[in-house]
């Protein structure tokens, strides 16, 4: 997003890690009268498959809202996001013999609750 709006942008709204914080998702589930609380935590990877255009709608998902903002004042923003993609992604994801991009390290937590 910095090298689309040229300046560092603000959180975006919907922060996929709100929920992180040790036992913060715990502590909610047995607030709302959950019982029985089981909760585990797994690793996967995650292929987003060979289709470049594919890859850069999934990867820009959380931002799309504000890139079409910012492209009605400037045509060239999906391009420059399109290229700083390009040239980050690597520094997050592996290829394979495939050319699937692949997430490696994704993490989820499952929690399983009885309603009292």
């Amino acid at each position: 997003m910095t090298d689309v709006l040229g300046f560092t942008p603000p959180p975006p709204p919907l922060n996929p890690m709100a929920l992180s914080e040790e036992g913060l998702f715990l502590k909610l589930v047995e607030d709302a009268g959950f019982v029985n609380v089981a909760q585990t935590t797994s690793t996967y990877p995650f292929n987003l498959g060979s289709d470049k255009e594919f890859q850069f709608t999934v990867g820009t998902i959380l931002l799309r809202e504000k890139i079409n903002e910012i492209a009605e004042k400037d045509s060239k923003a999906w391009d420059k996001a399109k290229i700083s993609f390009n040239e980050n992604i690597g520094k997050y994801i592996e290829i394979d013999g495939d050319n699937n991009m692949i997430m490696p390290a994704n993490t989820f937590r499952l929690t399983i609750a009885e309603k009292a």
